[in-house]
């Protein structure tokens, strides 16, 4: 049985919830996705142009049936190159995923879903939303930023950011971004007045 071809509306329309209403759809772009992915593919390339070089001598040995030499510096080197090849292929395949990418923005969440070889689904309500910063290109394409993340490990901290990137209509995204992030802050304060209400005294 032919499955049905993958549609914007219908990987958004499956993950709604009940009285969810879309404000926004979009999806991302091939070319911003993979320049987000500029640093781990440099790290890649030169994994691989230093792990290859210790190896090639001792693979030539080898096809020449020579006794090889440095063959243990050579497996060593062989792991370099492995992780700057893992490196390089995550990078193209998380570009490759925009043509089975969604972005959408609701009246409750901020949602990506993406169904390459399995689906996944990242949403955020309204206090998931930290930061909306835009870089907009002169024909209105290009990328929102909707969360800040900071990642520690022991090389020290890095900034992680969450956006819709290359889409076709920057602003309309940010506003309904902005929309959403307003709404929480008002149910927020509504939520405080009630918690912590403000007593008038009386004047007579």
């Amino acid at each position: 049985m032919a499955t049905s071809p993958w549609n914007i509306a219908d990987a958004i329309e499956a993950e709604l919830q009940s009285g969810e209403i879309v404000r926004w759809t979009g999806k991302p772009t091939f070319i911003p996705m993979l320049a987000r992915q500029f640093i781990p593919l440099m790290i890649g390339f030169a994994f691989v142009g230093i792990g290859v070089q210790p190896v090639i001598p001792v693979a030539q040995s080898i096809w020449l049936g020579e006794s090889a030499k440095d063959i243990w510096p050579a497996l060593l080197s062989c792991l370099f190159v492995i992780l700057g090849f893992a490196s390089i292929a995550k990078a193209f395949l998380d570009a490759i995923a925009t043509s089975r990418t969604a972005y959408a923005v609701t009246n409750r969440r901020v949602l990506i879903v993406c169904r390459l070889f399995h689906k996944r689904v990242l949403a955020f309500g309204p206090n998931g939303i930290n930061a909306v910063e835009t870089s907009e290109n002169f024909d209105g394409s290009g990328t929102v930023v909707f969360r800040r993340e900071i990642s520690r490990d022991a090389e020290g901290d890095a900034t992680i950011k969450l956006a819709f990137v290359g889409i076709a209509d920057v602003a309309t995204a940010a506003r309904e971004i902005e929309k959403l992030r307003f709404s929480g802050q008002l149910t927020s304060d509504a939520t405080d007045a009630l918690a912590n209400p403000t007593i008038k005294p009386f004047t007579y």
